[in-house]
């Protein structure tokens, strides 16, 4: 009987505390991945479009339903929208929320883009 008491305790543990770990790791780093994507086509889109096109807002529209923030600023500060000239510096922020394990987690970040070509 000892043996059986012995078990279920080891069992209890393991879904306690170890299992929810784990599933807080695998959680995170499937969002991180996804987040890490979508920061680089963002990038990549801004780039090979000139500046922000209706074709890039409708990309951060959609994404924006999925727990993604995107915006666009110069390097002043100032909101950006529509086609850039050669040599501009765009700064793209992202913000995404998502559900894990524990409670809502958030992921932040920014980066540049200099616009190459019209």
């Amino acid at each position: 009987m000892s043996e059986f008491k012995g078990f279920l305790f080891s069992m209890l543990l393991f879904v306690a505390f170890f299992l929810p770990f784990l599933l807080s790791m695998g959680i995170q780093s499937i969002q991180q991945n996804a987040f890490l994507k979508v920061t680089t086509e963002v990038q990549q889109m801004v780039e090979y479009e000139g500046g922000i096109t209706d074709r890039i807002k409708n990309v951060a529209d959609n994404l924006n339903k999925k727990g993604f923030t995107l915006s666009f600023y110069d390097e002043k500060g100032n909101k950006v929208s529509g086609k850039q000239p050669v040599g501009r510096t765009v700064e793209i922020r992202y913000k995404y929320k998502y559900n894990g394990v524990y409670g809502e987690q958030i992921f932040d970040t920014s980066n540049y883009v200099t616009i190459l070509k019209r």
